[in-house]
């Protein structure tokens, strides 16, 4: 009696064995397909980013705050605000006459 016990024991022990390395296995394939994904997801936003930044680059390049030559142009005028002078100037060129 005390055998069959000890071998439905060993039986069941065997079962839960089986079971726990099918479910880690499984587990195993499932998250290295989510590493996968998060890994190309993080390579297109790493993409997105550089992109961004040439962008703001690109828009850095052609504001007046940075372009020594355009200011230099407006030197002569002696204006605390180069920017603001040129937006204005522009709007009045849109104001209608008489």
């Amino acid at each position: 009696m005390k055998n069959r016990i000890f071998l439905y024991l060993f039986v069941f022990a065997a079962l839960i064995c089986l079971f726990m390395v099918v479910s880690n296995g499984k587990m195993q394939k499932s998250m290295d397909a989510k590493i996968q994904n998060l890994q190309a997801s993080n390579a297109d936003l790493k993409d997105s980013l550089q992109n961004s930044q040439l962008n703001v680059l690109d828009m850095q390049y052609f504001s007046l705050e940075n372009n020594d030559d355009a200011l230099a142009y407006y030197d002569h005028l002696e204006l605390e605000d180069p920017s603001r002078y040129i937006s204005d100037k522009l709007l009045e060129t849109n104001e209608a006459k008489g």
